[in-house]
C-alpha cells in the first residue's frame, strides 16, 4: 500500500508538472499569436507604404517630367531665341518641342534637328540652351567653359557683350573660361571683369 501511495504521489507530481507545462505552452502560444498578428499588421502597413512609394516613383518617372517639360519648354524656347536674336540678328531661330517626355530642338524654316547642325552651330545652340536653362530655373550664377571655342573673335565679342549686359537682370555672377586674348581684353576693358590667368595650371 505504501508503495502504491508513493507511486501515486509521483504520478500526481508528474501530472501537475505536465499540466503546468501545458499551461505555459498555451500561454506562449497566445503570446506568439499576438506577436504574429502584430507582425502581420506591420507587414500590411509596410506593403501599403511600398505600394504608395511605387505609385510615387511611377508619377516621378512619367507624369512629373511631362508636367515639368510642359512648364518650361516655352520659356526655354523664348530665352534661346532671345539670345540668338541679340547675338546673330535672327539668323538662327529655334523651336523647342516636347517629344516622348524629352526636349527636341529644331531650327530653321525646315525645322532641322540641331543634332544635324555644323560644329559651330551646335556650339552656338548649346550655349543658347545653357543660358536659357539658367534663366528659366532662376539660376543666378552661370559657368561657361570654352563657350566661344568655335566662334570668331567678332562673334565671341557679340555673345559676351549680351552676357555682360545680362548681369544684374538675370545673373549675379558669370564665370567664363576662354583661351582668347581678345576676349580677356574685352572683358577687362568693357565690363571691368576680374581676369585670372593660368600658366601651366597656376594662377598668375
Amino acid at each position: 500500500v505504501e508503495g502504491s501511495i508513493t507511486s501515486y504521489a509521483q504520478y500526481e507530481a508528474k501530472r501537475d508538472q505536465y499540466e503546468k507545462n501545458v499551461a505555459e505552452v498555451e500561454k506562449q502560444k497566445q503570446t506568439d499569436a499576438k506577436e504574429l498578428q502584430a507582425l502581420k499588421e506591420e507587414l500590411k502597413t509596410i506593403a501599403t507604404s511600398i505600394a504608395d512609394k511605387e505609385a510615387e516613383v511611377k508619377i516621378l518617372k512619367s507624369e512629373f517630367p511631362v508636367y515639368v517639360i510642359s512648364r518650361v519648354v516655352k520659356d526655354i524656347e523664348y530665352h534661346m531665341n532671345e539670345f540668338l536674336k541679340k547675338t546673330y540678328n535672327g539668323r538662327y531661330t529655334v523651336e523647342v518641342l516636347d517629344k516622348n517626355n524629352a526636349l527636341r530642338i529644331v531650327y530653321g524654316p525646315k525645322k532641322q534637328d540641331v543634332a544635324l547642325a555644323s560644329g559651330y552651330e551646335k556650339s552656338l545652340f548649346n550655349l543658347a540652351f545653357k543660358i536659357a536653362i539658367s534663366k528659366t530655373i532662376g539660376n543666378r550664377c552661370l559657368l561657361l567653359d570654352e563657350a566661344d571655342s568655335a566662334a570668331s573673335t567678332k562673334n565671341s565679342s557679340l555673345f559676351y557683350s549680351v552676357l555682360g549686359y545680362s548681369i544684374g537682370t538675370y545673373f549675379d555672377q558669370i564665370i567664363l573660361v576662354s583661351h582668347k586674348e581678345a576676349v580677356r581684353e574685352m572683358l577687362e576693358d568693357d565690363f571691368g571683369a576680374e581676369v585670372i590667368t593660368f600658366v601651366n595650371g597656376v594662377a598668375t
